[in-house]
């Protein structure tokens, strides 16, 4: 039996994740932050309390995996946080937990894992990223940095383990319905004069997430990723995951970013 780690599998899109690899008849272990007992109710898939931010945790998590299975061929990097609010607004305390969970969670897991997979031979990691990692979206710029990070870290080390039958690919799903959106919290010290904007951006944040893909349609894709040893580097998943970053290759700068001040409903504000 094939063995997988999914990071953020206790909710969401991870569990959505462990359900279709449980379906396709993997071990599968849900990596979460804080303990807490898998969705899926089958006797393939464990759980595991692993703090992605702690390279630590991450190392103890692998060797668990490695004690039990004595392999592991798929890592799946789905832990990710975000918040929407303008820049100059969320605390810096805020802004790094972003990028540490987003960024160095998925180095400290990566690294935990390449061991073993270097050493058998064969592996595959699936790295969740975004649209934002390709186009930065208003009210989501510690969000937007932490995706494009993981692009450039990614696209370089697919090169230096690729001789060792480790496959590296990068995820780019668009919106997809979460929970996430409910767990809105307002910046620490507000701003008067972005109140207007702060708004517009939580309302549009709010309805793309409720608008967007099923979790299941994703976690679908992302097993194919695995699955299929033909899957290119990256693959964009969804409709505006696929035609925006066209949009703004092939629209003169000032038009796209006109459109997507609209598209956001922050082209007339008066701040």
């Amino acid at each position: 039996m094939k063995t997988a780690f999914v990071t953020g599998g206790s909710g969401g899109l991870g569990a959505a994740i462990v359900k279709e690899l449980d379906d396709a008849k993997y071990k599968v272990y849900a990596g979460n932050r804080i303990k807490k007992t898998p969705l899926i109710n089958a006797k393939s898939v464990s759980n595991l309390t692993a703090d992605v931010t702690d390279p630590k945790q991450m190392q103890s998590a692998m060797e668990n995996i490695i004690d039990d299975c004595g392999r592991i061929d798929a890592v799946i990097c789905n832990a990710g946080i975000n918040e929407s609010a303008p820049a100059e607004e969320l605390s810096l305390e805020r802004a790094s937990r972003i990028i540490d969970t987003n960024f160095w969670g998925v180095v400290h897991t990566i690294r935990a894992a390449l061991p073993q997979m270097r050493k058998q031979r064969h592996g595959t990691i699936v790295v969740i990223g975004s649209l934002a990692g390709i186009v930065s979206p208003p009210g989501e710029s510690y969000y937007a940095a932490s995706k494009h990070a993981i692009r450039g870290f990614l696209e370089s080390l697919q090169y230096e383990v690729a001789a060792f039958g480790v496959r590296i690919h990068l995820a780019e799903p668009g919106f997809i319905q979460t929970n996430l959106a409910k767990g809105y919290k307002p910046p620490d010290n507000p701003i008067d004069c972005y109140q207007k904007l702060r708004q517009a951006l939580k309302e549009h944040w709010q309805g793309a997430i409720s608008n967007g893909m099923p979790s299941q349609q994703v976690a679908n894709e992302i097993v194919e990723m695995i699955e299929n040893t033909h899957t290119p580097f990256r693959k964009r998943i969804g409709t505006d995951a696929s035609w925006v970053p066209r949009f703004k290759r092939w629209l003169p700068a000032k038009l796209f970013f006109a459109i997507t001040k609209r598209k956001f409903g922050i082209s007339r504000l008066e701040l």
